[in-house]
């Protein structure tokens, strides 16, 4: 055990640690720090090759609040924005997706009937995006890649974000390996969510009103394999992760290596210094 007078030394130490003594020591490593960032580079590279690409489209929709709205009305808007993520990826919500889209009927509320042939022809442009009238022969399915559309697949593709700010607004991504299919669910999840806010979650009597004011697109670059974001990130990472390693042996390391640190950290002269010689 360390001795009240070593502990009292080993504390000198810690407090005076020189900004250029850790400079120096950074220095002398640098090559960890090289070593470190090369493989987080290789790393990074091999992921962005390797790494099954997908595609993100969004949409977002609008919960507006009339002209002549009360203070209720507005508190109303908000609330139904906080409680869209949760609705959004319900198991019920996702169900009503994935009937949509395998060509299902769904009863939107309003006695009318949703299927994904209605969802094409009331959105131009995701039908423009399929390439036009010729996707209206095609099931969704053409674009899964044998994967099942099912409430389970509908929520792991979806980010919800929302926004109280300055306007009620929520934005859908969804995120797949086909772009295609991240553009239609983006797209079907507003449509059928509009309808629903509106038969189901909007209080009778309130002046509220929703607008989607951006349909999905396909993107032609995958998401996930931005080089040179992917490149920056590994370098952050290397040099951030090796420095805190280094810094924290250095601030540990209480050994005495030299006639200056004796003088330096323990406050003592010295006398004099014995040479080592090297054996002949």
């Amino acid at each position: 055990m360390d001795t009240k007078n070593e502990k009292v030394k080993r504390k000198k130490v810690f407090k005076d640690i020189d900004v250029r003594d850790v400079l120096q020591y950074f220095i002398t490593k640098s090559w960890i720090i090289v070593i470190v960032v090369a493989v987080c580079l290789v790393a990074a590279i091999l992921y962005t090759a390797f790494i099954v690409p997908t595609y993100e489209s969004t949409s977002s929709m609008l919960i507006i609040t009339d002209e002549g709205s009360t203070t209720q009305d507005f508190s109303a808007g908000q609330q139904i924005i906080n409680n869209t993520p949760e609705v959004i990826k319900g198991n019920v919500f996702c169900e009503k997706v994935a009937k949509m889209l395998l060509n299902n009927e769904v009863d939107n509320g309003n006695g009318v009937v949703d299927t994904y042939k209605e969802l094409l022809n009331s959105n131009p442009t995701l039908l423009k995006e399929l390439g036009g009238n010729e996707a209206l022969d095609y099931p969704v399915t053409k674009y899964t890649n044998g994967k099942a559309i099912t409430a389970r697949s509908i929520q792991n593709a979806l980010t919800i974000t929302t926004s109280t700010n300055a306007k009620n607004t929520f934005t859908v991504t969804a995120t797949t390996t086909n772009k295609y299919l991240s553009c239609i669910i983006a797209n079907a999840v507003t449509t059928l969510y509009e309808e629903y806010v509106k038969t189901e979650i909007v209080p009778k009597g309130t002046n509220i009103s929703t607008d989607i004011f951006k349909s999905g697109t396909t993107q032609d670059d995958p998401s996930n394999k931005n080089f040179p974001k992917n490149v920056a990130i590994a370098v952050v990472v290397g040099v951030v992760i090796t420095c805190t390693i280094l810094f924290f042996i250095f601030f540990f390391d209480d050994k005495i290596k030299t006639p200056d640190d004796i003088e330096k950290h323990l406050e003592l002269n010295i006398l004099g210094a014995i040479p080592d010689f090297e054996e002949r």
